[in-house]
């Protein structure tokens, strides 16, 4: 059963728990990749008693080249399903719907601090220049 209400994505529990699964991957995919490798030269040793030396081999590039396909169309089937449910966690995730009105706000506020103190400034050096005696005359 789903979670009708996904966790909030967190930034860096998001990066520690993604390089986990980057580095369980790649050694488990090391791993795999050298079991299937054993696997298929014993295949084809074994069928090395009943077929010529080219036909053993195409066997065990066929039914790899099978199991390849059916395991590819699989993940990609997974990573469907993991992309829509980041792309949810992002939609319902506080920070991504505040983040544009926030940097809006901060934009537009922004260019009006930026015109208050300009307006000072002037305000400033006008009553400087009052001041002044050789304007006092």
């Amino acid at each position: 059963m789903s979670d009708p209400f996904p966790p909030a994505l967190e930034g860096a529990l998001l990066s520690r728990k993604f390089l986990a699964v980057v580095a369980g991957s790649a050694l488990g995919g090391v791993f795999v990749a050298l079991a299937l490798g054993f696997l298929a030269l014993a295949a084809y040793l074994a069928l090395l008693d009943h077929l010529p030396p080219w036909q053993a081999a195409l066997s065990v590039a066929a039914v790899s080249g099978l199991i390849a396909w059916i395991a590819l169309a699989l993940s990609m089937r997974l990573a469907g399903r993991t992309v829509d449910r980041v792309k949810t966690g992002i939609k319902t995730s506080a920070v991504a719907l505040v983040a544009p009105r926030a940097l809006h706000f901060a934009a537009r506020n922004l260019r009006l601090t930026a015109s208050l103190v300009a307006l000072v400034g002037a305000l400033l050096a006008l009553l400087r220049a009052r001041s002044r005696p050789e304007n006092q005359g």
